[in-house]
């Protein structure tokens, strides 16, 4: 091997090196703060779970609703597949794609473009029909989900505190 081609081949080899650590350190990079927030008077936060930040608990028994905090690393799965998940729970029917982006309405939350959707359930013979409002926030790899879920009519007494809950919530900038 020439000397010209080792310093080629050893260039190249250094470079590659360098690239495939820059990955492994974004790999091993620690994932974005998550946002803080303030709950409104009468939540009471509980256990998390395995894949939410934070979770709360509005009302007592059956008249209780659930609202949950949720960052995931790229788009979740995306905004129609998470559409359906959530009309699913409601046993509602699937949507096609376009059909469900259209169910979306704009919002900005820390100025952030996002989007809310507002789902209530069919009545079900012994069940009260529920309800679930949500907001989705896309701020650079990680996706943000706030989800308030429960009784359609304790969901709609809470839509002010859900608004005021959105208005509160702050990115690391």
């Amino acid at each position: 091997m020439s000397k010209m081609s080792f310093l080629v081949a050893y260039s190249l080899a250094a470079t590659l090196v360098a690239g495939a650590r820059a990955e492994d350190r974004e790999k091993d990079s620690p994932p974005p703060k998550p946002p803080t927030f303030q709950a409104p008077k009468g939540w009471q936060a509980v256990e998390p779970g395995l894949v939410s930040l934070a979770r709360f608990k509005i009302g007592e028994g059956d008249r209780s609703a659930s609202m949950t905090v949720t960052g995931l690393k790229g788009d979740g799965g995306g905004l129609a597949a998470n559409i359906n998940r959530w009309r699913a729970q409601l046993e509602l029917e699937p949507l096609a794609e376009k059909d469900a982006l259209k169910s979306l309405e704009p919002i900005k939350v820390d100025g952030v473009s996002g989007h809310t959707l507002d789902l209530t359930g069919p009545d079900v013979v012994g069940k009260a029909k529920q309800r679930i409002l949500a907001a989705v926030v896309k701020r650079g790899d990680q996706t943000w989900y706030f989800k308030l879920a429960g009784p359609a009519s304790l969901v709609e007494e809470q839509k002010a505190a859900c608004d005021k809950f959105l208005k509160s919530v702050r990115f690391e900038k």
